[in-house]
């Protein structure tokens, strides 16, 4: 995955550990599958909210983009379909939106798409100011945004109750 978050059992997320003790092996496994699907949709939500996983608002679209399509009739006709909302016209890189188990006790949640990792603001790859950052994924090293976190609890929580995803 070209842009990515981990979410592991070591993570800094109290609720969470409570509620993984509880879990091993194969139990393990199908919970962080559930983290895994919680965290996809919560990387989707904010194409749709247009704002980082943070709460933060994405920068709006510059003019010229607004008239990509060529001059000002094709503008207006993208604006009616497509809004004024960054990332949403063909939908790629939310579409490409996965997650996958990287061990028992860890799942990635990201996208291949190359422009996901200059969206996110990775240090490693800057944009040169071409790319705006528009983060769909929490950061790195920093604390796990509230809706993040009360969405996987919610998860565990479901998954404990119901058994198998």
């Amino acid at each position: 995955m070209a842009a990515r978050f981990e979410f592991t059992t070591k993570s800094d997320v109290p609720d969470v550990h409570r509620l993984l003790r509880k879990l091993s092996g194969t139990e393990l496994r199908g919970a962080m599958k559930v983290i895994g699907r919680g965290g996809e949709n919560l990387a989707r939500q904010a194409f749709q909210d247009a704002e980082a996983p943070d709460g933060t608002a994405w920068p709006a679209l510059q003019e010229s983009t607004l008239n990509a399509w060529v001059g000002d009739a094709a503008g207006r006709r993208r604006r009616r379909q497509f809004g004024t909302r960054p990332l949403i016209r063909q939908g790629t890189l939310m579409n490409s939106i996965t997650s996958r188990l990287v061990d028992d006790a860890t799942v990635a949640i990201g996208t291949a798409q190359a422009a996901g990792v200059f969206h996110q603001g990775d240090p490693d790859h800057p944009s040169r100011g071409i790319i705006p950052p528009r983060r769909f994924l929490p950061e790195r090293g920093k604390p796990l945004p509230d809706e993040w976190r009360q969405e996987l609890v919610g998860a565990l929580e479901e998954y404990l109750e119901g058994g198998q995803p």
